[in-house]
């Protein structure tokens, strides 16, 4: 397990690095982003980084409850629209839910203390009031067809309390308010691998088709005895509980094969990496974006390409960006589309689809106009007709503060601060919700977030 220790050290160490490196402004001249460009809200919760967050009384609602700040967390909308997060760093093995017409919080489930509460495992498929995941960050996560929320592994806490990579499967009903072991190991801490099952990572791309099967991609792995990252493609059926893998190498730090940018082939597979930005299209189309992880050549950095996924055919085609690590973001004219816009390389980044089929960006750590890794807080769309990116607000300079304005107050000066490791989703009228992550807050100092944002397209 010493190279889990080392990596966790590095990580944090490289973190820390970024957020020392700060400088406070709303774009990269540091003058005020055209009004008609901004269209950001700040909601609920604190605009100070670090907050402790207010539980209250678990399963009732109160206007003083919010969630501790953190990063990492794994997220889902509901049937009725409302927004659940469960752990996350800086969080504990808390469940929350956020309805976005009273903006009020619930603590729904779990511990309120100990950021590595084990695992309550209980009996394999069966649910029970007391069963409940070890707290966690970057697991996997997916909503099924009858309104459950499913958990794969991420970096936590395992029934034992050791804290390593997890392979453990959970389901969440909102309904009883329970969760249930599903499958893999509760013993994930060791790196145990199980038979059928992905192997022990965190920081994996995720979708869901029209059948209601869930997608797994590569991530952060642990994998006989060393830490890495893979390019696995992994499929799940809810109904039969069984996992397939359908693509990619069973290898750690495998490289890209792009082929022809726009050309679908056969051969085509993007590099092993951690913390891509995903989307899927009206079509049912799989994209993705960056993270960090091999290039062509099989250099390890940051990455920019831009892929999708048919997921009938099981075939990649790469779309867009370079091939190579550590890209430079090509920013242009604020909303006006252009074939050399780019964003910079970058992982951990937050994305959205609106109502026209367009992808959305925003933030995570990455390389900015200048050459230079910051934290980010850029706001790109992706034309899907048309193959080209705009860059619609933020800085291209990164490591720059949240103004906050008003709370539920539309302001020209709105914009949130640098972030990776977000959380956000779309809501019934359209508009695109952001909740917290690690970054800079409207002092400008750097922790973890518990700020509700809206932003309308």
């Amino acid at each position: 397990m010493s190279a889990i220790k080392v990596n966790r050290v590095l990580l944090a160490a490289a973190i820390a690095g970024f957020l020392l490196v700060g400088c406070k402004g709303k774009s990269s001249s540091g003058t005020s982003i055209p009004a008609s460009l901004t269209n950001w809200t700040w909601e609920a919760g604190t605009n100070v980084a670090g907050s402790a967050g207010n539980f209250g009384t678990i399963g009732v609602a109160a206007t003083t409850n919010q969630p501790s700040g953190r990063s990492g967390a794994m997220s889902w909308k509901d049937s009725q629209g409302q927004f659940w997060v469960f752990s996350g760093a800086g969080g504990f093995s808390d469940m929350w839910v956020f309805n976005t017409t009273n903006l009020g919080w619930i603590w729904k489930a779990g511990a309120n203390v100990n950021t590595s509460a084990p695992g309550i495992y209980g009996t394999q498929g069966t649910a029970a009031a007391t069963n409940m995941p070890g707290a966690r960050t970057n697991g996997a996560a997916w909503s099924d067809t009858a309104g459950n929320f499913w958990l794969l592994g991420g970096y936590g806490t395992d029934s034992s309390g050791l804290i390593g990579y997890l392979n453990d499967l959970w389901s969440y009903s909102p309904a009883t308010n329970q969760w249930t072991w599903v499958g893999g190991s509760k013993n994930g801490g060791s790196g145990a691998a199980v038979a059928g099952f992905p192997n022990p990572r965190n920081s994996a791309a995720t979708w869901k088709d029209a059948s209601g099967n869930f997608y797994l991609f590569g991530g952060q792995v642990y994998l006989g005895g060393t830490v890495g990252v893979q390019n696995d493609l992994w499929q799940y059926s809810p109904t039969t509980n069984q996992w397939t893998m359908i693509g990619g190498s069973t290898a750690l730090n495998a490289q890209g094969t792009y082929g022809t940018a726009g050309t679908t082939a056969a051969s085509n597979q993007p590099g092993a990496r951690q913390q891509p930005v995903t989307w899927t299209d009206s079509t049912g189309t799989f994209w993705m974006l960056g993270g960090t992880g091999l290039d062509s050549a099989g250099a390890n950095g940051q990455l920019n390409d831009l892929w999708k996924f048919n997921p009938t055919t099981k075939q990649w085609t790469w779309v867009t960006g370079s091939n190579t690590i550590n890209a430079l973001g090509n920013y242009g004219t604020n909303n006006v589309a252009a074939s050399t816009n780019q964003p910079g390389a970058r992982s951990g980044g937050i994305g959205w689809t609106d109502s026209l089929g367009n992808l959305w960006l925003f933030g995570g750590t990455g390389i900015n106009a200048s050459g230079t890794l910051t934290y980010l807080n850029d706001l790109w769309k992706f034309q899907v007709s048309s193959g080209q990116w705009v860059w619609i607000n933020g800085s291209y300079n990164g490591n720059v503060g949240g103004y906050y304005g008003t709370i539920s107050v539309l302001s020209s000066s709105n914009m949130p601060g640098s972030r990776l490791g977000a959380n956000g989703w779309n809501d019934g009228s359209g508009n695109f919700w952001l909740f917290g992550g690690a970054g800079y807050d409207a002092a400008g100092s750097n922790g973890r977030l518990s700020d509700m944002w809206k932003f309308l397209p």
